[in-house]
Parts: structure tokens; C-alpha cells; sequence
């Protein structure tokens, strides 16, 4: 079973469900297979959603990296917004579980070089 598989399907739940009512057992249930084996590739619940947040982060669309620096933060606030509203227990699970997934670091180096270069420094853009 591929983890993709496993993060759409954490995503339908979470969808019908919400974030509380989200269980592993659950989630089993719906792939057909026992807990033991969503275990064997997430070592827990807050690994898994570390997962589903970052899998949801890398739907959003990134700007090119030139021109000026308020379009392309638009873009980013356009369309994470657009991510979130469709899945809307994503922001609490982006506030419980924070990751640092290879979409939501890109997504941040994204934004920090916009940030940088309006000529902000590293404490500046943090």
C-alpha cells in the first residue's frame, strides 16, 4: 500500500469525519486492512497527519520566482485559501501538527526568498 493511498483516504475521513473524529482504526477500516499495517508507515497518528498536512501544502500553487514581490505572495494566499476551503480540518491539523514536510519547507523557502528580496533580512522575514 502506498502512503499517497493512505494520505487520500486520511483526507476523505477527515472530510467526513473532522479532525475529531479521525481515528486510526478508523482509517484502517476504511483501506480494508488491520491498523497494524498503516502503522507499519506512519509510527503514529501525529506522523500520519504531519503527512496529510504536508501532502495538503503541496497542492498549493507556487509563483515563479521573479518579478516583484506582492504578486507572487498573492498567489500563495489565493491559493492556500483555495486548499483549506476544501479542506477545512486542515487548519487545525496544520496548528496541532506542524511539519516539516518537503512541501511545507519549499512552500516556506518560497516565501522567504519573495520576502528577502524586498531586501528584508533573515530576522526580518521570520
Amino acid at each position: 500500500m502506498a502512503e499517497a493511498d493512505i494520505t487520500s483516504v486520511v483526507l476523505d475521513v477527515l472530510d467526513e469525519e473532522g479532525l475529531d473524529g479521525f481515528t486510526m482504526r478508523k482509517l484502517a477500516t476504511r483501506l480494508g486492512v488491520t491498523p497494524m499495517v498503516v502503522y507499519s508507515h506512519y509510527r503514529n497518528k501525529e506522523a500520519l497527519l504531519e503527512a496529510v498536512v504536508d501532502r495538503a501544502v503541496g497542492a498549493v500553487d507556487l509563483p515563479d520566482d521573479d518579478g516583484d514581490w506582492q504578486e507572487p505572495l498573492e498567489v500563495i494566499g489565493h491559493s492556500m485559501r483555495s486548499v483549506l476551503l476544501g479542506y477545512p480540518d486542515m487548519v487545525p491539523a496544520m496548528l496541532d501538527h506542524p511539519t516539516t514536510g518537503p512541501n511545507q519547507l519549499w512552500l516556506a523557502d518560497t516565501g522567504y526568498a519573495i520576502l528577502r528580496r524586498v531586501g528584508l533580512d533573515g530576522t526580518a522575514v521570520l
